[in-house]
Parts: C-alpha cells; structure tokens; sequence
C-alpha cells in the first residue's frame, strides 16, 4: 500500500528554530502517528475484517502515557495481567476489559483500531456468563464438588426432578 502522504522535509541544524529536540521528536512522533492512522484508514475502507486491516491496525501509533506507542504493544500490555490466567475464558475477558478501558482513553481512529487489532486476537469473544461459568467450573473442581453436568446425569439419571418425588 502506498502512502498518500509525502516524508517531511527534515529540518536542518543551518536553519533556525526556536523547536527544542524534544519538540522535534515529539512532532516526528505524530507525524508517523498520523501515517499510521491514515494506513489503518485506507485498509479498513478495502476490508473491515481483513488481516491487513489487523496488521495495519496493529501498527497505529497512539500518544498514550507521554509517548508514542504501538496498538499491537498496548494490547500485549493489557493482555500481561495476571487476573485469572490459568482459567482462559476469565483471563480472555479481562483483557478485553482492559482493552475497551484504553478506548476510551484514546482518540477515536485510535479506539477503532484497538478494536479492530484485539477482535483479530479473539478478546472479544467471551461474554459475562461464559467467564462466570468457567470460573465457577473451576472453583467446583477444586473442590471435589460435582458439575452440574453430573449432578443431572448422577442424582435424576437425566429425567426431570418432578418424575422423583414420588
């Protein structure tokens, strides 16, 4: 893919400025912030659900922090808790929290591709209930109690609870 927007001319240390090195890195900063926003743009105009749209999207630079970060690391930081991480469904929805929490730190090009990267890597895809269950599954687990599974199959051998009270 072909940028639309040209390389700065760079500015050299003849002409003068009154832009302190800081400046300059900070304004070098946004401008291959911008690039990357107007990529991830013109890839999800081709294809919403495209890998080049995960891949462009993952290179979005966004100011977060005091500095410019990539979507792909800010991602991989949210997805580095600790919370659950042995049970994958909790651990899958917590990230996605922690993701839709940075969205609404950021601005709007830059949430649409934080979604667009962590749908890519599937932390969108457990519910409330789905977590819930799984934890609750485990917790049963190490408690020796049965699951509900083989309560039903045990306990009634899979008739109704009314066909028992007799």
């Amino acid at each position: 893919m072909t940028a639309l927007i040209s390389e700065p001319a760079a500015i050299t240390a003849a002409e003068p400025s009154c832009l302190t090195t800081s400046d300059r890195q900070f304004l070098e900063g946004l401008g291959q912030s911008v690039r990357s926003q107007a990529d991830f743009l013109l890839a999800l105009l081709e294809s919403n659900q495209s890998p080049e749209a995960a891949e462009a999207a993952a290179s979005v630079l966004v100011w977060h922090g005091g500095e410019f970060v990539s979507v792909c690391e800010l991602v991989e930081v949210c997805s580095s808790h600790g919370w659950n991480a042995t049970i994958y469904e909790a651990w899958l929805w917590e990230t996605g929290n922690r993701v839709r929490e940075l969205q609404a730190d950021v601005d709007p090009v830059s949430a649409d591709a934080l979604e667009v990267y962590a749908r890519s890597q599937q932390f969108f895809e457990v519910s409330k209930s789905e977590m819930w269950e799984a934890l609750d599954e485990a917790r049963r687990a190490l408690e020796g109690e049965p699951s509900y599974r083989e309560f039903d199959s045990e306990a009634f051998n899979g008739e109704p609870i009314d066909s028992q009270a007799e």
